[in-house]
């Protein structure tokens, strides 16, 4: 697979080398060129920025890093199912591991939650923030798998996925 920059000259379309082009390369564009390539189709990718990930990639400025929200990684299952189906392992990959507490909310009118894996910590905070009675209806209306599935990759940007596909 290649990566184009986003062009609207006439190599930046598809052509009879192609049998697929795909317009982005955010998780969406990346699973979608994975799960096609491996059906034995020619994919070719047009990127309109000089990296993959789109939402899940890093923005640099001014000396900061800002993770644009890498929540594709939170739902592993996706991922796994994807890998499985090109004959890949997503742990092995990707270095997945698993990461506790995910992210912070932060509410503008005061309070945060540190959105966890941890039940019983999840609970005991939202107590806090909300009452006793949203505490126990998030403990019941939760499925018994969600704690085994909140995994972020172990780099987001300039890591494991960016690696696998080059810019051009």
């Amino acid at each position: 697979m290649q990566l184009a920059t986003h062009s609207m000259e006439p190599e930046a379309s598809i052509n009879s080398d192609q049998d697929v082009l795909i317009v982005g390369a955010g998780p969406g564009g990346l699973a979608c060129s994975l799960l096609l390539a491996k059906a034995g189709l020619k994919v070719k990718i047009i990127e309109k920025t000089d990296r993959v990930g789109g939402r899940t990639k890093v923005i640099e400025k001014d000396g900061y890093r800002y993770d644009n929200g890498p929540t594709f990684f939170h739902y592993t299952e996706i991922i796994e199912e994807i890998f499985q189906a090109i004959g890949k392992d997503a742990h092995e990959e990707l270095n997945l591991i698993k990461l506790d507490p995910n992210y912070r909310l932060v509410f503008g009118e005061g309070g945060s939650l540190n959105a966890s894996t941890d039940m019983d910590y999840m609970v005991k905070q939202i107590e806090q923030l909300c009452g006793k009675k949203d505490a126990e209806g998030f403990r019941t209306g939760t499925p018994a798998s969600w704690s085994d599935t909140n995994f972020a990759c172990q780099k987001v940007a300039g890591c494991e996925l960016e690696r696998r596909f080059r810019c051009v």
